[in-house]
């Protein structure tokens, strides 16, 4: 049931592998999120089952749609992380780490 324009280069698993990476991944960053609060770790909740959207429709435009949005969903993460770290250095006393800031 894979689409014609998916070749095994772009997704070397079947279907149900890819599947199940997605809901064991989404599950993680979740956690994760409960967890650390970091905001990247829940923009990757939405990117990783994002894949699996390409599964519903066979259009060139829908498929390179689908890869315009993980993009932005990577350069949102590292902007997201890039801002998580800024205000950590300026809330950690001075002359400390972050990881002494931590602990």
């Amino acid at each position: 049931m894979q689409p014609a324009l998916m070749e095994s280069t772009v997704f070397p698993l079947p279907f149900q592998s890819h599947l199940i990476f997605c809901v064991i991944a989404t599950i993680f960053f979740v956690i994760q999120f409960i967890r650390m609060r970091r905001m990247y770790q829940l923009v990757f909740a939405v990117a990783v089952p994002a894949t699996l959207l390409l599964y519903i429709n066979e259009s060139r435009t829908w498929f390179y749609g689908i890869g315009v949005f993980e993009l932005v969903m990577l350069i949102l993460a590292i902007v997201t992380v890039c801002i998580d770290h800024t205000r950590a250095k300026k809330n950690a006393p001075k002359g400390k780490t972050d990881e002494e800031a931590k602990a």
